[in-house]
């Protein structure tokens, strides 16, 4: 077993308090061959556990914000490779923000574990931050056990997104959904038609797939090629072993339609 594998091991009493969302084999190969190099042993193995989802690291003591997407990790390492932070070493994989622009990136080391740099957006400059990623995350750990029991319970909580298309075709939308489960319109037609400051138009819809409520707003504009198109979801953090609807659509959103992009609002208590 790997070092930190032994790490998130200590959780094993409590996933029913930390949600997570592992990756597949499958998945954490499309993000080897998005952002163009292997991922270093100790990102794999806390992925493959626990997933892009991050309850796990939302703890007082951590200021590093992973990323939540396959576009994230491809977007930050793609401006690596461009040059937008200067001449810094090509073997770095940004794997998370400080939410003020910079960036941490990780550098593997032959024993599994991998080596935190900081990197200053304005600056144009990498910093050594001195802590591997296995001291990062044993810190982490570390820091959710203190507060765990304080924690609510995945049944009473959900992971709430936002799937934004602009410039989208519905009907393309609508089938790649058909891929995951049956979509089925709750209403049966746009409702609440208003014009808003600006010229712009909206209109909602209610939609299911395979029985999970969706909630979409349409807004449309004179100079815009096509509508603009928001669908609000919540699915319940407690899958019971069943897949994430939610990672299966952005999956698919990501390889087949332009334009896209998620808003993760994270897990919130069930109201």
């Amino acid at each position: 077993m790997s070092t930190t594998l032994r790490i998130l091991a200590q959780l094993d009493p409590y996933w029913d308090r930390i949600a997570r969302r592992p990756l597949a084999d499958a998945a954490l190969q499309r993000l080897g061959q998005a952002v163009g190099m292997p991922l270093p042993r100790c990102l794999k193995d806390l992925l493959g556990t626990v997933g892009l989802f991050q309850d796990l690291t939302n703890v007082a003591s951590n200021g590093v914000l992973l990323f939540e997407s396959i576009a994230e990790y491809t977007a930050a390492r793609r401006d690596l490779l461009d040059g937008v932070y200067g001449e810094i070493d090509m073997k770095l994989l940004p794997f998370g923000h400080n939410g003020s622009g910079d960036l941490f990136a990780l550098k593997a080391k032959a024993d599994g574990d991998a080596d935190i740099h900081f990197i200053h957006q304005d600056a144009s400059e990498v910093e050594v931050t001195g802590t591997t990623f296995n001291q990062w995350l044993e810190n982490v750990v570390a820091d959710a056990l203190t507060q765990v029991d304080s924690r609510t319970v995945n049944r009473d909580k959900v992971w709430s997104v936002q799937f934004a298309f602009r410039g989208a075709d519905l009907d393309s939308i609508l089938a790649t959904m058909e891929l995951v489960g049956q979509v089925s319109f709750q209403s049966a037609e746009w409702e609440n038609v208003e014009s808003l400051p600006a010229g712009v138009r909206k209109a909602t819809a209610r939609l299911a797939l395979s029985g999970l409520p969706m909630h979409v707003k349409r807004l449309e504009y004179p100079h815009w090629i096509s509508p603009w198109y928001f669908f609000d979801v919540q699915e319940p953090l407690d899958t019971r072993g069943t897949s994430s609807t939610i990672q299966q659509l952005d999956d698919l959103f990501y390889e087949r339609i332009s334009g896209y992009g998620m808003i993760n609002y994270g897990a919130l208590r069930r109201s």
